[in-house]
């Protein structure tokens, strides 16, 4: 039986197969070594989008209290001026929503207001191949000592879920969970590792910001502070 030949070239269908094999394998390598190379640029912008984000929030605070605002879509986030700059797609958890893009993911946001509290939910989706590594260098960005802890209250917390986990807290001040679920106050180290451990083997890895502000609370730290 005569070998099956390509026309040009002289090659059988079982060369040019593993040409195409070893070319792909190639491009495969070349996008690991680079993708990695480029990850802590990658998650330094995550860390800068984030960064604006909650500065935004922070100048928003004392509106979004005042007028006891509720916000659940894209564009009710971008009609308060959080996310200006946000470039949209379809989230990777339900193409029928639009959030904005991360270098490695995605950031959603959500906030509900009751009579006495503000409760607000920012989610930070990475969905890269290096899930663990970038929740790791995400949270050794010490968030937890640049927020105002008035903003996390009794209920507020950091914490670290992903595909078939129930999660960790990472960061909280309540004292049951401290007590019992293994947050910290004061993050170490060993702790940001065991809580982003989580991550592994994981398609998505979400860091979760949630936050409960104490309206009156706030307002009378407000008018202190407009005295002097």
């Amino acid at each position: 039986m005569r070998k099956i030949r390509i026309f040009q070239g002289g090659l059988s269908f079982s060369q040019i197969l593993k040409r195409l094999v070893f070319l792909g394998v190639l491009v495969c390598f070349v996008f690991y070594v680079v993708h990695k190379n480029l990850h802590p640029h990658y998650v330094a912008q995550t860390i800068d989008s984030v960064q604006n984000f909650f500065t935004r929030y922070n100048e928003r605070l004392s509106d979004f209290i005042d007028n006891s605002a509720d916000i659940r879509s894209l564009e009710q986030l971008q009609s308060f001026h959080l996310m200006p700059d946000c470039k949209t797609k379809p989230s990777k958890f339900n193409q029928n929503t639009e959030v904005c893009a991360l270098p490695l993911g995605e950031i959603d946001a959500s906030f509900q207001s009751t009579d006495d509290r503000l409760y607000s939910f920012v989610y930070v989706h990475f969905t890269d191949i290096y899930k663990e590594n970038s929740c790791r260098q995400f949270l050794a960005n010490d968030w937890e000592r640049k927020m105002a802890k008035i903003w996390f209250g009794e209920e507020g917390y950091i914490g670290v879920v992903s595909e078939n986990t129930q999660g960790k807290i990472y960061f909280s001040l309540n004292r049951k969970w401290i007590r019992e679920d293994g947050a910290e106050r004061n993050p170490t180290e060993d702790h940001l590792r065991q809580v982003c451990k989580v991550c592994g083997k994981s398609r998505y890895c979400t860091i979760i910001f949630a936050f409960d502000v104490d309206k009156n609370q706030y307002r009378a730290i407000r008018r202190n502070a407009q005295k002097q």
